[in-house]
């Protein structure tokens, strides 16, 4: 799963190299010739994993390109994939991990490292200030999230507050 921008481009970078890995394959008969099996097995690899990355790339395009009026919605087959969902709601409703951090009463380096583990590290409590802040809710086994009015003031407030002090930074 992608998790933020960084990790798009580092993705991005990987299928190209895999299509370039797969173009020499391709273009080695040589080794077509000797080993056909172990050529198609290469071929089929590197297809496979460029497959897999350009799903992960058009999963986390799709969650930048979710309409914040709408409520995002997920539907889950193993609950122990709920944690991923968290990143893809925060995601989705546009918050930095700064914003997130703020918004469940954690640091910054807090939610960094609860992603960079997947919420596995996370106690049970910050778990479910996290998942509050993102506004879950579970109806009929899907799961949404969308701001609430007191959640959704609380991040335009610090919006405000981070441009009033970029602005005022910038002006000294």
């Amino acid at each position: 799963m992608i998790k933020d921008s960084q990790e798009y481009q580092i993705t991005k970078n990987w299928v190209t190299k895999f299509e370039e890995a797969s173009l020499k394959v391709k273009e080695s008969s040589e080794r077509q010739l000797k080993d056909p099996e172990g050529w198609q097995l290469m071929q089929d690899s590197y297809n496979v994993q460029k497959q897999n990355l350009l799903n992960e790339i058009r999963e986390y395009e799709a969650l930048l390109a979710h309409d914040l009026s709408q409520p995002v919605e997920f539907e889950l087959e193993d609950m122990k994939y709920f944690s991923d969902l968290l990143i893809k709601a925060r995601i989705a409703l546009k918050i930095t991990q700064k914003e997130l951090a703020f918004l469940s009463n954690h640091t910054e380096e807090q939610i960094i490292r609860f992603e960079e583990k997947n919420y596995h590290n996370a106690s049970y409590v910050s778990f479910l200030k996290v998942q509050s802040a993102l506004g879950f809710k579970n109806k009929n086994g899907k799961f949404t999230a969308q701001l609430n009015d007191f959640y959704q003031k609380e991040l335009n407030s610090l919006r405000s507050q981070e441009h009033l002090d970029i602005y005022v930074h910038k002006a000294s």
